[in-house]
């Protein structure tokens, strides 16, 4: 809307005007009643008009501004009086902390609308924050909404006026109106930071267990602690140990969401002491509250419980009654008390830290809840002296002494254990050790410790923080967690923290000792105090201090100011603008010029190149009636597309469109559909509001090209005898088919030789398409021998014993092959007859180059016909008594 923005202007000086005249009225945004059911707060529960009511104002008001200051027309703020001067002001109570976006303002005329004025919030009605700072340029005299940069909420607001248009006339308010912003935002459903859960009566609640997270076990005073300070982070929130407020609560939390996990400490405790020895008149059963003393309103103690039991006393029946203060479930829906000092899990919750709800102590207990006269004392025991923390200390009334060792309240004559802190009487388990019971078994444990003459050790530091200073800026403030910045730790007689059985609980806490922005150079200074304690023991404390620089980044002479909402002074809420140190009209990086003098920002004129003060707007669509259409179009630079699988393609092209002052404007493409292969030039044309004038056109070739491969089949795989052809009429051709058209098909071998004359062919059949791009597949053809090869072998033959019986005489087989060489192999084998004759079998074997073989058989017969030679001695006469043997 024309003539609202936020200004750079300085406050006005003072200035004598006439009287100005404001009605207030507060409107409520409407209720959702579809959300208005169990777990969500509907708007009249944080902010209710009717108790809204004017507390303060400038000026002198005879007549009196805090009167009937909810109703139109009525209760009338006077401003006028003598000394009457620039600023006006009215300050009011909400009585709640609404959440507001905007302001809606209805002068009574035009010369008496106000023209610079600023809407500010406070916690407290004394530091005021301002929220909205705004300047309209001219005259007006209509109901104008005036949205606030961001949501505020605060329960104390201001209107602060610095100047009007008329220098004779004070501005003068119809009405004065807060809108409020959407109201189911400030429920904890939508502002929980953990685990959100839904509970079966349909109500939210917002948890956090240790268990869940992976944490270790601690007392239940130190667990509240942790509750409060994970909300620390969360401005909208409190925190602290949940408290079970129903079944269904109940159930959900410690029935279902931590059914398994352990025991659990919850905010239930039972202030309810005695003095030693004397029955002090309560049950285990009676008197156990929330955190401050409110009442609780359900239970879920199991039978037998609470007991009271603990200590040690359930088996002595000491007179240390109600030892056992400190509520827990049993890793189930069901409760146990225990005394606060065990280390269990801690079960934390989170409300909306609702601004009416006083915490004046700040210990996270609204004061309605807490012990009357408690109020300013943030000891959660506070009401009772045997109480520090939650953590039992019993001591005789009517015993005084003079000494107090360990510093527990208690003088040494007046306890069994003047060197603990934590007890005043010996326990019959741990005497004056602290007694815990870790497993919850019901069997107290001991704590280690050392408890000798000196009392209580205080533990020594293992590491600190060092100092550190940090430059700091209004848009980027630094890290100064202690991830960022560094944890302190501590040890006790040379143990870890971990290893004692207690443990050593190591704290910070951190306050600002300056804000920043000072003009000396030296921004916010935080000091952050870390102390060290083993079990209530005393403490050990160091300071780290943490120094954020404020910085000048556009060198304006102005610093960067790290507080929030800083722009005041010497604070510069442009830090990149060395032209500007607040906003202005058109906001940091933009000059607040006026290029045609009509005394409207260019940032906000509706025609701010033609002179229009009045900034008519016929048809209100933004653009003053003045303006003429400006058109320009812009398209992509050149492409190349692939074409389709029909060689042709679609485009449309990307382009922009810049306008000023067109009421309308049309686009049209030409071209860019079935585009075929090469380049085309694509155009696109804008049209305004007088298409004889108004128009522009842009365009672009596009290359269509073809990057699509054509495809192959080659044949199949092919075995073929050594004689056969191998040619492709033979063995098949392969196949080929592209989107664009084939250009050729060819085919190159690979030959690798086998045996004989057979071999191996991979054929690769190549196919190229009209664009290049081309396809391969391959045949693989086997030329094979699977035939014997030829053999001829001699005639059997018959010889004379004595003659030449090798093939030199009887004859040489002979053989051939078609696909190779061949080798002919003999062997005999021999049958003997009478004499040296016998028969030969010649077996004759012809083997090719693959193998292949064939064997025939030639029969050689040796025969003996040619009969014996024979030689007689010579006739002979011998004596008729001579030897007449052979051998005479």
């Amino acid at each position: 809307m024309a003539g609202m923005s936020s200004s750079s202007r300085p406050l006005a000086s003072t200035v004598t005007t006439a009287a100005l005249v404001v009605a207030l009225i507060v409107i409520a945004g409407s209720i959702d009643t579809a959300r208005a059911q169990a777990g969500f707060e509907v708007c009249n529960r944080f902010f209710n008009p009717a108790n809204f009511e004017a507390i303060d104002a400038s000026g002198s008001h005879p007549t009196g501004p805090f009167t009937d200051i909810n109703t139109a027309g009525a209760g009338w703020w006077d401003a006028g009086g003598a000394g009457w001067t620039w600023p006006v002001w009215i300050s009011f109570d909400a009585d709640a902390c609404p959440t507001i976006n905007a302001v809606i303002i209805d002068p009574f005329g035009a010369g008496e609308a106000p023209r610079d004025f600023q809407i500010q919030v406070s916690d407290d009605n004394a530091a005021w924050t301002t929220v909205g700072t705004f300047n309209v340029g001219q005259p007006w005299n209509d109901e104008r909404t005036f949205a606030l940069p961001a949501n505020a909420r605060g329960q104390f607001w201001r209107l602060f006026i610095t100047s009007g248009h008329n220098a004779a006339r004070a501005p003068t308010i119809t009405s004065f109106r807060l809108q409020q912003a959407d109201c189911n935002r400030d429920d904890i459903e939508h502002n929980c930071p953990y685990t959100l859960l839904t509970h079966s009566d349909g109500t939210f609640g917002c948890y956090y267990s240790t268990a869940v997270e992976g944490e270790a076990t601690r007392t239940q005073p130190n667990g509240h602690a942790m509750c409060q300070d994970l909300a620390d982070g969360h401005a909208a929130i409190t925190g602290g140990l949940a408290t079970m407020q129903s079944e269904a609560e109940n159930s959900n939390v410690f029935g279902t969401w931590l059914s398994g996990q352990g025991a659990h400490w919850f905010g239930l405790i039972q202030p309810v002491f005695g003095d030693v020895g004397v029955d002090n008149g309560f049950t285990p059963k009676q008197r156990w509250t929330n955190f401050g003393g409110c009442p609780h309103v359900y239970e879920s103690w199991p039978v037998g419980e609470p007991n009271d039991c603990g200590g040690g006393c359930c088996n002595t029946g000491c007179a240390e009654r109600n030892y056992e203060n400190c509520a827990h479930n049993r890793g189930d829906h069901t409760w146990n008390d225990l005394p606060c000092g065990s280390s269990l899990h801690v079960v934390c919750e989170f409300v909306m830290n609702e601004c009416h709800a006083r915490d004046t102590d700040g210990d996270r207990l609204g004061d309605e809840c807490e012990i009357p006269g408690c109020e300013n004392n943030n000891n959660l025991g506070c009401g009772n002296p045997n109480v520090d923390g939650g953590i039992l200390f019993i001591t005789d009334p009517a015993c005084e002494g003079t000494v107090d060792t360990d510093g527990d309240g208690a003088d040494d004559e007046c306890e069994e254990c003047p060197f603990n802190r934590d007890r005043n009487f010996a326990d019959d388990v741990c005497g004056c050790g602290n007694s815990v019971d870790l497993d919850n078994d019901m069997n107290v444990d001991c704590c280690s410790a050392d408890w000798g003459a000196g009392g209580v050790q205080a533990p020594s530091w293992t590491s600190v923080p060092a100092d550190v200073t940090l430059d700091g800026a209004i848009n980027a403030n630094p890290d100064t967690s202690t991830a960022a910045l560094g944890v302190a730790t501590a040890a006790f007689n040379g143990e870890t923290p971990e290893e004692d059985t207690c443990g050593i609980t190591v704290t910070h806490t951190d306050s600002v000792r300056s804000a920043g922005c000072s003009g000396t150079g030296t921004g916010s200074v935080i000091e952050r105090t870390w102390r060290a304690s083993f079990f209530q023991g005393p403490q050990i404390v160091h300071v780290q201090t943490i120094t954020i620089r404020d910085v000048d980044a556009d060198g304006d002479g102005y610093c960067d100011c790290v507080v929030a909402g800083a722009g005041t002074g010497n604070c510069d809420q442009c830090v990149n603008d060395a032209g500007k140190v607040q906003p202005g009209v058109c906001g940091c990086g933009v000059a607040d010029s006026d290029f045609d003098g009509d005394g409207v920002a260019d940032c906000v004129d509706n025609c701010p190149e033609d002179f229009n003060p009045g900034q008519q707007d016929a048809n209100g669509d933004g653009i003053g009636d003045v303006c003429a259409c400006e058109l320009s179009i812009s398209c992509q630079a050149d492409a190349t597309v692939s074409a389709d699988g029909t060689c042709q393609a679609d485009v449309t092209l990307d382009f922009a469109v810049t306008q000023e002052f067109c009421d309308s404007v049309t686009t049209a493409q030409s071209g860019g559909v079935d585009l075929g292969l090469g380049n085309h030039v694509v155009t696109v044309s804008a049209t305004g509001d007088d298409p004889n004038e108004d128009f522009a056109q842009c365009g672009a070739t596009i290359s269509v090209v073809d990057t699509t491969p054509p495809t192959i089949q080659a044949p199949p795989a092919i075995a073929v005898e050594c004689t056969a052809p191998t040619d492709v009429s033979a063995t098949g051709d392969a196949t080929s088919a592209d989107n664009c058209g084939i250009a050729s098909l060819v085919h190159a071998d690979v030959v690798t030789p086998s045996c004989g004359n057979t071999l191996n062919i991979a054929r690769t059949f190549t196919t190229t398409d009209n664009s290049g791009n081309s396809a391969s597949a391959t045949q693989i053809i086997s030329v094979i021998d699977t035939q014997p090869p030829g053999l001829t072998v001699p005639a059997h033959v018959t010889i004379e014993c004595g003659d030449d019986e090798s093939s030199a005489n009887t004859g040489v087989a002979t053989g051939g092959d078609t696909c190779g060489g061949v080798t002919i192999a003999e062997s005999d084998s021999i049958q003997h007859l009478c004499g040296n004759t016998k028969v030969i079998t010649r077996t004759w074997t012809a083997t090719d180059a693959c193998g292949n073989a064939v064997s025939a058989d030639q029969i050689i017969t040796v025969v003996d016909t040619t009969p014996p030679a024979l030689h007689v001695p010579a006739d002979i006469t011998i004596e008729c008594t001579d030897d007449e043997s052979s051998a005479n």
